[in-house]
């Protein structure tokens, strides 16, 4: 079974931003059936663990046109003309 990482999203004046935060008591994080371990954010900060989230969450924020409204203003640089 696998690892269950959490990340806040926030979308500020300078642009968006994500940290790890604890994935216990999240509610996806409840189905044992789908999430092996909710991992608290002390044993994820900083490792390979918290760059292959964050990369995971920054494709799919530069790509996937449903979520694209979270940017709001911003664009990442791959999308400049």
């Amino acid at each position: 079974m696998g690892r269950c990482v959490a990340l806040d999203y926030r979308l500020l004046p300078t642009g968006p931003v994500m940290m790890v935060i604890h994935a216990a008591g999240r509610s996806f994080a409840q189905d044992k059936s789908f999430v092996g371990r909710a991992m608290n954010r002390d044993d994820v900060f900083g490792t390979e663990m918290a760059e292959v989230a964050f990369a995971i969450a920054d494709a799919v924020l530069a790509q996937d046109q449903r979520v694209a409204e979270l940017l709001g203003e911003w664009t990442f640089a791959s999308d400049r003309s």
